[in-house]
């Protein structure tokens, strides 16, 4: 027969109330069931740590993943860059145990042995890997072994990172490629290539996934850096500046207009400007009615149009920032266009003015530090580019209102100096699905520029059976920028795709 002294000691000192035991749930326990046969006298309920500020702010809640399974606890948000492991204090929490023990690893010497139900307030270090736990349940019948990591991040979490993809260069059936155009479709990613007389379109629903190739027929000589889509059509010039267009990216036919530059769509609208007797219009692909070339507008050399439906306006807006005016002038502006005109929208411009910056729509992370929830806060990223001077811009932009105010970038988001300079990029947002069990997988294809996040386990995620069950997120969507090729300074194409990403988007979500 077991102590009943001893049962009393460890319901003082390990019960704790449902609403303790909810804490840190990722979803709802409702459909949730105990899918391993470990006894649940003996089973781990909850694992945490215990506040201490000169570690990290908020140590007591931050939540650890309990898998069931395999017996791994880890925290599915890492601690904080620089984090000091050697001296945590766990708040363990059992059914029933008549043996608690960590075991706490040594270099070069047998495990330091701490006895949790006698000593609950001792210090461990992590830091020298995995900390085993063992558990016997009270009436000694059955035991159970788990496994503890404090993960740290090794680089900081909103960090906006930058790999290459593996393989030759941008997604073509030729190892040399010397021009090329990007274009997006409502679902597909389209990229044509030239070489020696040959072109090739390259087409994928994923930029990460597949590609397939096809031989355009064309009969006329392109300008590839044109190439733009609505969401249902190709559309490029010739060097005449007819304008074509395809729903295929292989066949090609003309539209019967003559167009000095693309600009981009607005939904299934071209947008783009002509040229007659010395003067620029503004004008759609349906034809609709023509507007004069506003002021300090530009002619080319703008970023790519960036579409956005915005709470306190009726219909989409549509915005282009920076470019090259008539008179030969850099453009730092925003420009807006409502389905119908264009008008500028920036209150505070770009600090300089550029020629073919890549401005992609994207997010920064905001999180709450109690819950450690993050919230994805919508902002505009402007980078590369080439200055009034020649230069080539190294510096990062960011607004927070879709083009009406632009400042510098934190040094956080500055790490797109680490890519070779360059103008005339197109950059594209595509939200990969990842799951626990792949997360690491797919990333194997791309090299890395800066070090990333120590990653998470894998595995069926199972924190507690029965009441007491919690289950985090399996899967999540990750916004990734894909930066497909752009021109170096000396006009040369770079034959590169680039994926970038806010490392705390890879990281399992804590909803």
């Amino acid at each position: 027969m077991f102590n009943k002294k001893l049962l009393k000691k460890l319901s003082a000192l390990l019960t704790v109330t449902a609403a303790a035991l909810s804490f840190g749930a990722c979803n709802s326990d409702d459909d949730i069931t105990n899918e391993t046969n470990l006894p649940y006298s003996c089973q781990l309920l909850n694992f945490a740590l215990s506040a201490d500020s000169s570690v990290c702010q908020s140590l007591d809640t931050v939540f650890f993943s309990i898998d069931q399974l395999s017996g791994e606890i880890f925290n599915a948000d890492s601690l904080p860059m620089g984090s000091n492991i050697t001296r945590l204090v766990p708040r363990i929490t059992v059914a029933t145990a008549s043996v608690l023990e960590i075991y706490e690893p040594r270099e070069g010497k047998a495990d330091s042995v701490h006895n949790y139900i006698e000593n609950p307030g001792d210090s461990i270090d992590f830091s020298r890997g995995p900390v085993r736990l063992r558990i016997v349940s009270a009436d000694g019948q059955s035991s159970a072994s788990y496994s503890v990591r404090v993960l740290v991040h090794k680089s900081n979490p909103d960090t906006l990172t930058w790999s290459r993809l593996e393989r030759a260069g941008l997604p073509s059936q030729f190892t040399v490629v010397t021009d090329q155009g990007t274009a997006h479709t409502a679902d597909t990613f389209w990229c044509m290539t030239y070489y020696d007389g040959r072109y090739c379109m390259a087409r994928a629903t994923d930029p990460d996934g597949v590609w397939s190739y096809a031989t355009p027929q064309l009969g006329f000589t392109p300008v590839l850096s044109s190439l733009n889509a609505t969401e249902s059509a190709l559309f490029m010039l010739d060097t005449a500046g007819n304008l074509m267009t395809s729903t295929d990216g292989v066949t090609w036919t003309a539209t019967g207009q003559n167009w000095t530059n693309i600009y981009g769509a607005h939904r299934n609208k071209l947008l783009g400007c002509t040229r007659a007797a010395g003067a620029y219009n503004l004008v759609t692909y349906p034809a609709s009615s023509e507007e004069a070339l506003p002021d300090g507008f530009p002619v080319s050399g703008a970023s790519q149009t960036i579409t956005y439906t915005f709470d306190f306006a009726g219909s989409p807006q549509t915005i282009i920032t920076g470019g090259r005016c008539a008179d030969g002038s850099l453009c730092n502006v925003t420009w807006g266009y409502d389905g119908n005109s264009w008008a500028s929208i920036s209150r505070r411009a770009l600090p300089y003015a550029l020629d073919g910056a890549t401005v992609v729509p994207y997010f920064t992370a905001d999180v709450n530090q109690n819950t450690l929830k993050v919230t994805r806060k919508s902002v505009l990223i402007a980078m590369f580019g080439k200055r009034s001077d020649g230069a080539l811009n190294d510096t990062v932009y960011v607004s927070p209102d879709f083009g009406m105010n632009w400042e510098k970038a934190g040094k956080l988001l500055q790490q797109a100096a680490l890519i070779p300079g360059r103008s005339g990029a197109k950059g594209f947002i595509y939200k990969q699905t990842l799951h626990v069990p792949q997360k690491a997988s797919r990333s194997q294809r791309w090299t890395s520029l800066v070090p990333t996040n120590t990653s998470s386990p894998a595995g069926n995620i199972v924190s507690r059976p029965a009441q007491y069950l919690t289950k985090p997120v399996s899967e999540w969507e990750c916004p990734y920028i894909y930066l497909f090729g752009g021109y170096n300074a000396q006009g040369a194409l770079i034959n590169t795709l680039y994926r970038g990403v806010i490392q705390r988007f890879t990281f399992i979500p804590i909803e």
